[in-house]
């Protein structure tokens, strides 16, 4: 089954970012085609150099950064939401892929299932 986890949250507001991403870490280890868009407020959770040791959470970036490891193959990042704040892709703390709006709206349309 085709997977998508989409993420519009601010990275550490509540835990449901990592909620999620750990919910896709567990679709992946089942077999499951797991992909995962940050959107919205979400983008700042690929930012590098997070200190998170004064809000006593799990980093973010580190649990993006092993999405690879269990065959998370596609980050994705809403272009829109990166020039919005300011941000570009090539200068994350992890590798991802831009997707335009309507880019998004096809990976919706060919998702089996979307989780947010």
């Amino acid at each position: 089954m085709n997977v998508l986890f989409l993420i519009t949250d601010s990275p550490y507001r509540t835990q449901r970012v990592v909620e999620t991403l750990e919910a896709a870490l567990v679709a992946a280890v089942f077999d499951q085609q797991v992909s995962v868009l940050l959107k919205g407020d979400a983008v700042w959770s690929a930012l590098p150099d997070q200190d998170v040791s004064e809000l006593d959470r799990r980093s973010v970036l580190k649990i993006l950064t092993a999405l690879p490891e269990y065959d998370v193959e596609h980050l994705y990042v809403c272009a829109e939401s990166l020039a919005e704040r300011g941000l570009e892709a090539d200068t994350l703390g992890t590798p991802v892929e831009t997707l335009t709006a309507s880019e998004q709206r096809a990976l919706l349309d060919r998702s089996e299932r979307v989780i947010s």
